[in-house]
C-alpha cells in the first residue's frame, strides 16, 4: 500500500512540474493583470461576461455570490476608472497554484 501511495505521489509531482503556464491573448484591459494568477475557465468567463455587458449600473447583481468571479458591471466601473481587477477580487477556487 505504501509503494502504491508513493508511486502515486511522484506521478503527481511528475505532472505538476512538467505543467507550463499559457497565457491567454487580447483580454480587456482590466483583466490584463491576472494572466498567470487565475484560471483560464475563469478569465474566459469574465471576458464574455465583459464583452456581453455594457451598463456600469449594478442592481442586485447575484453574479458575483453565485461564481465567485466580478461581474460585467463592476468590470466596466473598474475599466473607467483605468482599474484593474486583482486576484483577491476572485474566489480561492479561481487561483492557479504557485509554482515558483
Amino acid at each position: 500500500m505504501r509503494d502504491a501511495l508513493n508511486h502515486q505521489s511522484h506521478e503527481l509531482m511528475i505532472n505538476w512540474a512538467t505543467q507550463k503556464t499559457v497565457h491567454i491573448n487580447a483580454l480587456p484591459a482590466v483583466l490584463s493583470q491576472l494572466s498567470g494568477t487565475i484560471s483560464h475557465f475563469a478569465l474566459r468567463a469574465c471576458q464574455c461576461a465583459y464583452s456581453a455587458g455594457r451598463s456600469t449600473d449594478c442592481k442586485d447583481c447575484t453574479y458575483e455570490l453565485h461564481w465567485g468571479m466580478p461581474c460585467s458591471h463592476r468590470m466596466r466601473q473598474l475599466d473607467l476608472q483605468k482599474e484593474f481587477l486583482k486576484p483577491e477580487d476572485f474566489h480561492m477556487q479561481w487561483h492557479l497554484p504557485d509554482v515558483s
